[in-house]
Order: structure tokens, then sequence, then C-alpha cells
């Protein structure tokens, strides 16, 4: 039986797929791009939101 954390990767990891299979490898290049734009701006913003630090 698998954990659910593992059922939780095994989730992203086809949506993932789903979204990405039937890209040129310029699309997926801009795609992972945009997203880890986005997680970067994000984290920044929870940065702000905690004094400069993302562990306390």
């Amino acid at each position: 039986m698998e954990s659910a954390v593992m059922q939780e990767i095994h989730r992203f990891q086809e949506k993932f797929y789903e979204e990405t299979k039937d890209m040129t490898l310029q699309e997926f290049l801009e795609y992972v791009h945009k997203r880890a734009e986005k997680v970067r701006k994000e984290l920044e913003e929870f940065k702000e939101g905690n004094g400069g630090e993302i562990l306390q």
C-alpha cells in the first residue's frame, strides 16, 4: 500500500505529464521558466511577510 505522501507525488507527476506531454522543447522550457518565476515571486512575498526569513 502506498503512503499518502507517495500518492500525492504520483498525482503531481501525472498532472505534470498531462500538462506537458504534447509540448515542444521550446514550449516546455517556457512553461518551466514561468512556473519557476511564479515560485520565486511567491517565496519573496512569503519572506517579506516573515521578516526576511523563510524558516523561523
